[in-house]
């Protein structure tokens, strides 16, 4: 079974080695979306509370919401910042052999997106 959860926060970045308007520092609200795959526990009838998702996105969202993401993540496109989420969210998810990260989505204000699956 795979559940989701989605979140937004807000930051601005600038790519210094890129032609067009992102070579600025400009911001942009930011929708992530997580997915987690598991077996339904046979007591709560759940993969995971959607709670237990927020406090742990919470604190992978601290450090970035209303930052400079080019303070926090090298060179932060879209990509960058999807790989960054999931590699704290694989991290924080380690532990439990039960839950596992099956995809991070990262959409950069209301146009693209990019999408990290698990391998």
């Amino acid at each position: 079974m795979i559940v989701g959860k989605t979140f937004h926060f807000d930051a601005a970045h600038r790519l210094p080695n890129y032609s067009g308007k992102c070579r600025y520092m400009h911001g942009h609200t930011w929708k992530v979306t997580v997915e987690l795959e598991g077996e339904i526990d046979k007591e709560t009838h759940m993969i995971i509370d959607f709670n237990e998702v927020k406090v742990v996105m919470e604190g992978i969202f601290h450090p970035l919401d209303h930052q400079i993401l080019n303070d926090v993540i090298s060179y932060p496109t879209c990509e960058r910042v999807v790989e960054h989420i999931f590699a704290r969210l694989k991290d924080y998810f380690s532990f439990a052999i039960e839950i596992k990260v099956h995809s991070v989505q990262v959409q950069e204000g209301e146009g693209g997106y990019a999408r990290k699956e698990r391998d």
